[in-house]
């Protein structure tokens, strides 16, 4: 094969060069939002839900389930027998006449306030986050998950507009230094129905010098309370809030942390990646002791919890990280999620169409099977820790089991 001829390509580069590069690599992201979305420059939810499958969410049984679609569909009754298909509004509005709303007591419960975090890039973590907070969508929770993460990996799959203009004004910053109340401003829906977001943008890798720039013009800023006193002005609107964070032990972090009821780490069965979350516990051990410290208050977590993730740990043929595994858990014992989260090449395929696993259509084969029960296994794990944090429902089981 012949050489191409020719003066030899530059591949030097400027500063101009890269901001050219990343002017290309924006419009490249804009055409692929378009051509893997609604031409209406909207992110719509396409998926629709068998009858089996929103029986098994809802919890009823199928026979159960077509007594209600008549209510359902305005007394045009069942259509479709086994084949009818449910939207995510159905869904929700069958847990209404159903009675399976799965809201927190508001004089009683507390929002759930989930900080997913690594020291580590490449842990899963998005990942995690953007399924996780659908699951919770699917079962009836309202979630409102925000992104802290400067580089908006969950911001590309979550953002409902193919444009994806986000300004500063759009992201925490400014509710994190000069205006908390705003924060109910930022809240924008996503395509799933009773999940809500708030964007991050690269604007936000400025909050590490910005708090230290404002904590010296202002003796009585205390900068990892303000999320915290921000998330004051809207949390009785949701049941869960997640918070996705930039892969470092970064100011940022240590804020999501202090304003978290529970931690969620990804990270890889790898020694490489064990060394990195050593280092994350002890630098996060560090950061929150030297705030309660200041504070005088001790920092309680309602639960903490280890996701192995991209997991490939076939003994067959990944030996090695099938032992990392079996040592995980062997040594963090039940701080180990049950379910790992996959390296699946279907999970790759839904984020390269800019989805998340959740919104691609049902398949029969094993692999997306396997990725399913994964997700759906950790999901219905961390609802479970959740609502036994909450007095509501363990009053309801306390008088379930005094019945019986």
């Amino acid at each position: 094969m012949s050489k191409p001829t020719g003066p030899a390509p530059d591949y030097s580069l400027t500063t101009d060069r890269l901001r050219a590069l990343g002017e290309v690599s924006s419009k490249l992201i804009h055409e692929l939002r378009a051509y893997s979305t609604s031409p209406e420059q909207r992110k719509l939810l396409q998926k629709q839900w068998r009858i089996g499958e929103v029986a098994k969410l809802l919890g009823i049984s199928e026979s159960s389930l077509r007594n209600h679609d008549e209510a359902l569909r305005g007394g045009e009754g069942n259509t479709g027998g086994a084949h009818r298909r449910y939207s995510l509004n159905d869904i929700h509005r069958l847990r209404e006449l159903t009675h399976r709303q799965a809201h927190r007591d508001p004089l009683r419960d507390r929002c759930a306030r989930l900080a997913v975090c690594n020291f580590k890039g490449g842990s899963g973590k998005s990942t995690t986050a953007t399924n996780l907070a659908t699951h919770l969508v699917l079962h009836g929770y309202r979630t409102l998950f925000i992104d802290m993460d400067p580089q908006g990996s969950a911001t590309a799959l979550l953002y409902p507009d193919n444009l994806m203009d986000i300004q500063r004004e759009n992201t925490l910053y400014e509710v994190l230094f000069t205006q908390p109340e705003r924060i109910r401003d930022l809240v924008i829906q996503t395509a799933w129905q009773g999940l809500d977001m708030i964007p991050a943008a690269l604007s936000l890798f400025s909050v590490e010098a910005e708090i230290l720039r404002y904590g010296f013009s202002n003796p009585d800023f205390l900068f990892w309370e303000r999320l915290d006193r921000a998330l004051g002005h809207l949390q009785d609107d949701y049941d869960v809030i997640l918070f996705d964070t930039p892969p470092s032990l970064s100011q940022t972090t240590v804020i999501a942390a202090w304003s978290a009821t529970a931690l969620v780490i990804p990270v890889q069965a790898s020694m490489m990646d064990l060394q990195a979350m050593a280092s994350f516990f002890f630098g996060m051990w560090q950061s929150l002791s030297a705030i309660e410290q200041i504070t005088g208050e001790t920092k309680h977590y309602d639960f903490g919890l280890i996701v192995i993730s991209n997991y490939r740990g076939n003994p067959k043929t990944m030996q090695d990280e099938y032992d990392v595994a079996t040592w995980m858990r062997k040594m963090y014992q039940h701080y180990v999620a049950e379910d790992a989260i996959l390296n699946s090449s279907v999970i790759r395929s839904a984020a390269n169409s800019i989805q998340i696993f959740y919104e691609l259509p049902r398949r029969s084969d094993p692999s997306y099977a396997r990725a399913l029960g994964a997700f759906e296994g950790l999901g219905d794990q961390i609802i479970g820790l959740i609502r036994r944090q909450w007095p509501s429902t363990q009053t309801a089981a306390t008088r379930t089991a005094s019945a019986s």
